[in-house]
């Protein structure tokens, strides 16, 4: 076996140790460096400076050893992973990239954005239906999908988030401490200049900040949007502010200057901006027809005081905090992924409304921050101690620190802070690797602040709405016209026997740009409308162009006491409760038999 093949590759080279000893420290565990040691693994503790010092020894070379690049451009970590989800495939979009390389980096910064936040994407949709169906599942169902999720975990901890932070840091490690920019990628600091400020005085601008909405969750909003809502959808990604925790990210978000106090209060020219209050003074300074809203007072607002509220604003920003929330309540954290899909659906809902309420909008969806999770309890090895009297800030987030002074370890990188002190004496710091510092209290699956992907990468999504009335909108009709998607028979015959029925329906096209995804009830009723059996529903999302993968069964149980004759089967769009079909059949219950036809 593969197990196997690795234990005598380790016995073959660990002269030291027996076989099985090789076999009692491996079984697929994971080890820090000093138990490495202690278990005989390695031979020593050290970076590259420490690795060149052997090899000088062992080579008995003179003069300074100079390391080259031996890869021909090529570095960085390689991995290919299959998964297979509603229909979509990923394979080998983890890719080998070079270290050290502008190009490289603006590549790998694109190539999350297009492909690798896929697998964060799945992660998130194969837990959040696991916690799902956890709350209803039987024990002997239940026992093998965690058991499957077990799996899903170790695939995505330990090879997924571990081999891209790994090379994303050496990727960013230089500049990050020497600029705490990233080169050609615009920064979360300058969000209102490059997004806000260009169209506030043309039409209104609402910016809906969502706490903790990480890229990949951006992305799929954006998707449905697209076709949910006759508009234009674009979707960038900006670099956030170090730290990545809410404070700092909803300061870098408003016009004007930041700087940090001595009581580590992040100001905007001068100004507080720690709550909603705050920031609505930061933006009436900057342009005075602005307003700052929280998500639940507007949402509660009926269609009328939706319209006058908007009346005479040029920007206005709505502050959305459920994902966050959800990740920080150390009871609940496991809830974080529904709490995003629930976001999805009503930020949707918000801009629906609002776009009812007044035509001509441009609507901005960002966030502060994104996150890391992980499912499973964390291990010590997971974990990073560090003290020092010289941590000011950040220490509770575990994923970053502020200090005063520089400290001294060798598992954190520095990091220049874009908001600081006005003399900058501030040092950021972030894990290596993806791991926690260690920190009383709060969440420890959920966390953000660090530098990974999934935490500095602040998506934007820009929704422009067309009105119907409008030129532009009769010149492209084709593009904003979207119609519900059709489901069809594939079932020729119109005769059940007994009392279950199994029924089997096909999407007539895939979801795309003229069709959206569009919920279906199933059900017989008889001749005088009243149900005769269960409901079934059908969820017609299917991208796949075959028609054979687009393909639905439902089983409909008859009820007991339903006498032969005629019934039909009624086929009802949910989202807007208009039948698409209604079938005529014939029930044979003569038998009583489970029959399938």
């Amino acid at each position: 076996s593969t197990y196997d093949r690795f234990v005598d590759k380790v016995d073959e080279g660990r002269k030291n140790l027996t076989r099985e000893q090789v076999d009692a420290v491996a079984q697929g565990r994971v080890w820090t460096g000093t138990q490495a040691k202690e278990n005989g693994l390695i031979d020593d503790l050290g970076g590259l400076d420490k690795a060149l010092e052997h090899m000088q020894e062992l080579t008995k070379a003179k003069g300074k050893l100079v390391l080259e690049d031996a890869t021909t451009s090529k570095g960085g970590f390689s991995m290919n992973m299959n998964f297979n989800l509603n229909g979509i495939t990923t394979n080998n979009i983890l890719s080998e990239t070079m270290v050290n390389d502008y190009k490289a980096l603006y590549e790998w910064w694109k190539d999350y954005q297009n492909e690798l936040c896929l697998f964060d994407a799945y992660y998130r949709h194969i837990h959040n239906n696991f916690y799902k169906t956890s709350l209803d599942s039987i024990v002997s169902i239940q026992d093998k999908l965690t058991d499957a999720i077990n799996y899903v975990e170790n695939l995505y901890k330990n090879y997924y988030l571990t081999g891209l932070n790994d090379s994303w840091i050496n990727l960013i490690k230089t500049d990050i401490d020497s600029t705490g920019r990233l080169f050609n990628i615009k920064t979360q600091n300058n969000f209102y200049r490059d997004y806000v400020e260009e169209n506030s005085e043309e039409r209104l601008t609402i910016v809906i900040i969502s706490d903790g909405m990480r890229f990949e969750v951006a992305k799929e909003l954006a998707n449905d949007l697209k076709y949910k809502l006759k508009a234009d959808v674009s979707l960038e990604a900006i670099q956030s502010v170090f730290p990545a925790i809410t404070k700092y990210g909803m300061a870098a978000l408003l016009p004007g200057k930041k700087t940090i106090d001595d009581s580590m209060n992040v100001l905007v020219d001068g100004l507080k901006t720690d709550n909603l209050i705050a920031r609505k003074a930061v933006l009436q300074k900057y342009l005075a027809e602005s307003d700052a809203i929280n998500y639940t007072d507007l949402n509660q607002m009926n269609s009328t005081e939706k319209k006058e509220f908007l009346k005479g604003k040029k920007v206005i920003y709505v502050y959305h905090n459920d994902i966050d929330n959800s990740g920080h309540d150390s009871q609940g954290e496991s809830k974080v992924f529904n709490s995003c899909e629930e976001s999805i659906s009503k930020i949707i809902s918000l801009i629906k409304s609002l776009t009812n309420a007044r035509g001509s909008i441009k609507v901005i969806v960002t966030s502060d921050h994104g996150f890391l999770y992980s499912y499973n309890k964390l291990d010590e090895v997971d974990k990073l101690s560090v003290k020092s009297d010289d941590i000011v800030d950040g220490l509770s987030e575990k994923r970053c620190l502020v200090c005063k002074n520089t400290i001294d370890t060798d598992f954190l990188i520095p990091v220049k802070m874009q908001i600081n002190k006005e003399d900058n004496s501030l040092i950021g710091y972030a894990p290596l690797q993806a791991i926690r510092i260690k920190s009383q209290g709060g969440s420890t699956n959920y966390v953000h602040g660090g530098l990974s992907l999934q935490e500095m990468m602040v998506p934007v999504v820009i929704f422009d709405n067309v009105r119907t009335d409008s030129k532009h909108y009769d010149k492209n009709k084709k593009q904003y016209d979207h119609e519900p998607v059709k489901i069809d028979l594939v079932t020729e015959k119109r005769t059940i026997y007994g009392l279950i029925a199994s029924i089997e329906f096909y999407q007539t096209k895939p979801i795309g740009v003229d069709a959206v995804e569009t919920n279906y009830e199933i059900l017989f009723e008889d001749v005088m409308g009243k149900a005769v059996s269960n409901s079934a529903i059908i969820c017609a999302n299917k991208t796949d162009g075959d028609a054979v993968n687009r393909r639905f069964n439902v089983i409909l149980n008859i009820n007991p006491g339903t006498k032969t004759g005629t019934y039909y089967l009624l086929v009802n769009n949910q989202d807007n409760n208009e039948t698409l079909m209604k079938v005529e059949f014939k029930i044979e219950n003569s038998f009583g038999g489970d029959f399938d036809f």
